[in-house]
């Protein structure tokens, strides 16, 4: 396996580290972050040195790989599709991105696109994460063949225990907190009007993004400050932390994928309310929560006036087990290896 990426800190322009597990050999290729004045000039030393530090690893390598196997479309896949070219090897392409939604098509600009064809053309296997996202991107370019191979995540990390839950009912949202996105304003709006309902209930909001929008909006709607709590960037184990303490997860995107904050939650037994977008449905049922249509402020509200007054027919352990079943390292790292040993053969 091989790694690429950039650092602003190496003494060096090139760093290779070599590591062993069992009978995977990893190569982890750094180079030096370019520091020059010109924005045009930054960017094509960066694409240069992107370039060459694959092919720094790639001629060290005593035999050529079975697979290639493309997680970040570009520019990494015009070098994908050379090495496909040029060890005859087959190209497979896993796509978590929401760059296809029709809210972000207009972003790929013309030269991108064309190079975005190319290779979903060139990909022997094409892997999105949802059926969703399979359909927008045929909508985009047809391809080969495909085949739904959903998020992984660590599930000993998120991983089920009993709650430990205070009397407030409690909710929670993580995310990057980009409105336009995830639409925190509009959890807000739902809440302060839940609060004016039943005043015993708090919600959290944990983000590695801005925070200061959403507490003006917060002082605005006049949350009181004991009802709602602002969290900075966590780990993942304190995410999990945050999850156990809980009741409920909220995520009331405009749109998404196959988010992996929500199926994070399901691993940790805790219900989700989610907006019905992106690849959401595919894995979700009454048992596991509520789904309402985006932007509804409304049906939000319900949806948190109901999960609080049916929560005891929640099964957690049955949540969790889902995820685990469905998402684990284990059961994703199968299908992947299923997809390669198909195309190897032939």
């Amino acid at each position: 396996m091989v790694y690429v990426s950039k650092s602003e800190v190496l003494d060096n322009i090139f760093e290779i580290e070599n590591k062993q597990f069992y009978q995977l050999s990893e190569h982890i290729v750094k180079f030096k972050k370019p520091t020059h004045k010109i924005h045009i000039i930054n960017r094509l030393i960066t694409y240069y040195r992107y370039i060459k530090a694959y092919q720094i690893v790639l001629s060290k390598l005593n035999q050529k790989p079975d697979i290639i196997h493309l997680n970040i479309i570009y520019p990494v896949g015009l070098l994908a599709i050379w090495l496909k070219w040029f060890w005859h090897i087959p190209l497979v392409y896993t796509e978590n991105w929401s760059i296809y939604q029709p809210e972000n098509r207009h972003q790929i600009k013309k030269f991108r696109r064309y190079a975005f064809k190319l290779i979903i053309q060139q990909s022997d296997c094409i892997l999105p994460v949802s059926q969703q996202l399979a359909n927008e991107m045929i909508q985009f370019k047809k391809f080969k063949a495909y085949r739904i191979i959903p998020n992984t995540i660590n599930t000993s990390i998120f991983t089920f225990k009993p709650k430990t839950l205070s009397n407030e009912f409690r909710f929670l949202h993580v995310s990057t907190a980009v409105d336009e996105v995830k639409n925190v304003s509009g959890i807000l709006n739902a809440f302060s009007e839940l609060l004016k309902i039943d005043a015993q209930n708090h919600l959290s909001i944990v983000t590695d993004g801005q925070l200061e929008p959403h507490q003006k909006h917060a002082s605005d709607l006049k949350i009181s400050p004991d009802k709602i709590s602002f969290i900075g960037q966590q780990t993942a184990l304190q995410v999990a932390q945050w999850m156990h303490h809980s009741h409920v997860f909220v995520l009331f995107s405009n749109y998404e994928n196959l988010p992996l904050v929500m199926i994070e939650s399901f691993a940790t037994g805790t219900p989700v309310i989610a907006s019905n977008v992106g690849g959401i449905a595919e894995h979700f049922s009454d048992e596991f929560g509520y789904l309402v249509e985006k932007q509804d402020e409304k049906a939000l509200l319900q949806a948190m006036l109901d999960t609080k007054a049916n929560y005891s027919k929640f099964n957690f352990e049955q949540i969790s087990a889902y995820s685990n079943t469905h998402f684990s390292q284990n059961a994703v790292g199968k299908q992947f290896t299923e997809v390669y040993h198909a195309l190897i053969k032939g």
